[in-house]
């Protein structure tokens, strides 16, 4: 008689078990494809099966012959269950979440920014594998000229180049790239274009090190069926002829960054895009990329470069789009970037007591004014103003030995931005009809 019951109680367990085992292998999947970066991709396509899981071992562990004293292991799955749950709307939350606040640069495009655009991009989103969301973004890159794209590392600069190239697909929202009609962003919902339009260089170039590097351009022009006359000229553009016989582990970085540039100069493409070109190339190899950049956009040629430093974007682009936390807070051209940013006037005196009396008469008088770390008094104000902040302090007794106003670089101006978009968030631009119609 125990014998029967020990026996019909293992019986009844046998589901349990099989229920339970199954449960703790998709569990271990999980925790496998969280420590591989999968976790999403495994959550969107066994979150299912996972519940399904739950639920079986809940209803079995409360129905089946158990001691009741077991029965508290029901909880078991069950926390589990809410946890798993928890996580997957954590995470969908994060990916989801769009800020609400209005920001100072609300980005909109208008019908001169798209028929002047090579390029047309109109609230395009992109989920990462590690559920990192980019976007939504919105800007335009005019046609035949150089665009920067500004932002701190980061900030989805890469990502939105990626973009651009399709090696990124977006969500939704509509990226045009030439040739497509840039009017109308229905007609290119992810990314238009050609491969012989568009010239890329992102990140580290990629090439066979045991290779020259006239070998290494010839093995890509022969995989798009060019001559082999197309890579010599790519080399000559870029002035490693001399060296174009040369291993390319041989070369430095700034030559590799060269041979990059060569690359995506492959079959003359109408746009070019190039991810932080200055990297390894000493000052005089700068100069001379932004004088090959200028001759470039000076034939019709469309260029794109992203990088963080500010200064050379300052120096050669004519256009810029501003990024941080994977958005666009600015599109336009740098004059009006900085006309955001007031200018500033510095003042000094001769005698550290009198510097602070007339910072006080300043500040009464309603001027936002600040000693800077060498002494110095910077008012906050255009350059009409300095005349009456002399006069100022001329009537006080005071002679200011030095009043010289300040004009905002692209860096100043670009960190007020940054800190007004964190201290009043950002509103998602609003997709144009034809964006909407295209969203798949």
């Amino acid at each position: 008689m125990k014998s029967s019951n020990s026996r019909d109680r293992v019986a009844a367990m046998t589901p349990m078990r099989v229920v339970s085992s199954l449960e703790l292998f998709s569990l271990l999947t999980i925790v496998v494809n969280r420590v591989t970066v999968h976790y999403p991709a495994i959550t969107a396509t066994g979150g299912p099966i996972h519940g399904l899981l739950y639920v079986a071992t809940i209803v079995l562990a409360l129905l089946l012959p158990f001691p009741r004293s077991a029965k508290w292991l029901a909880v078991i799955p069950g926390v589990g269950g809410i946890l798993a749950l928890w996580r997957a709307r954590y995470i969908g939350a994060v990916a989801d979440a769009q800020p609400t606040a209005g920001h100072a640069f609300d980005v909109e495009l208008t019908e001169g920014d798209r028929s002047t655009a090579a390029v047309v991009v109109d609230c395009a989103t992109a989920t990462l594998s590690n559920a990192t969301k980019i976007g939504p973004l919105t800007f335009s890159v005019p046609r035949g000229r150089i665009t920067g794209l500004i932002g701190p590392n980061g900030a989805g600069k890469t990502t939105a180049l990626r973009m651009l190239c399709g090696l990124v697909e977006s969500d939704a929202g509509g990226i045009c790239v030439e040739p497509s009609d840039c009017n109308d962003t229905a007609h290119c919902a992810h990314t238009g274009g050609s491969p012989a339009d568009l010239g890329v260089l992102i990140e580290s170039p990629g090439f066979l090190p045991g290779l020259t590097a006239r070998q290494n351009l010839r093995v890509l022009t022969r995989l798009a069926g060019w001559a082999d006359e197309v890579a010599d000229t790519a080399l000559e553009r870029v002035g490693l002829t001399e060296s174009a016989d040369r291993r390319v582990s041989t070369y430095s970085l700034g030559m590799k960054q060269r041979l990059g540039l060569a690359a995506a100069l492959l079959g003359h493409p109408s746009t070019i895009i190039l991810d932080e070109p200055t990297n390894g190339l000493d000052p005089h190899g700068i100069v001379e990329l932004r004088t090959f950049l200028r001759s470039l956009a000076t034939d019709g040629v469309t260029v794109i470069i992203a990088s963080h430093a500010l200064d050379e974007i300052e120096e050669l682009c004519d256009h810029v789009v501003a990024m941080n936390h994977g958005r666009v807070m600015f599109n336009g051209s740098p004059n009006r970037l900085l006309e955001s940013r007031s200018g500033t006037i510095r003042c000094r005196t001769d005698d550290p007591a009198a510097t602070r009396a007339v910072l006080e008469i300043f500040t009464g008088q309603g001027h936002s004014a600040q000693l800077d770390h060498d002494g110095a008094i910077v008012v906050m104000g255009e350059p009409h103003i300095a005349a009456t902040l002399n006069d100022s302090a001329f009537a006080a007794g005071v002679v200011l030995t030095e009043i010289s106003p300040v004009r905002p670089t692209l860096t100043d101006a670009f960190l007020a931005a940054m800190s007004s978009a964190d201290a009043e968030g950002f509103r998602p631009p609003t997709p144009s009809t034809s964006t909407l119609a295209a969203v798949r």
